[in-house]
């Protein structure tokens, strides 16, 4: 599996999720509102999946980290990496090269 459709079904269960995916999957279960949504898994660089599952989404998208050790019990991460936003589907590959690329190149607060 190279990307991960956000549902309320068990598809998220042991993969490797980052909080805000695992808080959006919460949220999906226990019935709130939830866009749709999707999760570039660690180590995938198949980019066309990436194209695929952002065209399915429909629309411009918002493309957000969600490391696993970004957020924890004991320790956050917050401003680590930028968010692009406004992002059309043709446009995902750069987006995701883009939030990558700015682990640590922003002062966190």
């Amino acid at each position: 599996m190279s990307v991960l459709h956000l549902t309320g079904t068990s598809d998220a269960d042991g993969c490797p999720l980052g909080g805000k995916a695992s808080g959006l999957v919460r949220c999906i279960r226990a019935g709130a509102p939830v866009p749709p949504a999707f999760v570039v898994l660690p180590g995938d660089e198949d980019k066309a999946s990436w194209e695929r599952a952002a065209a399915s989404l429909g629309g411009r998208l918002a493309v957000r980290s969600s490391a696993v050790d970004e957020d924890g019990a004991l320790t956050s991460q917050a401003g680590r990496y930028h968010s692009v936003v406004g992002v059309e589907p043709s446009g995902v590959v750069d987006a995701v090269a883009q939030v990558r690329a700015s682990a640590g190149s922003v002062p966190m607060v």
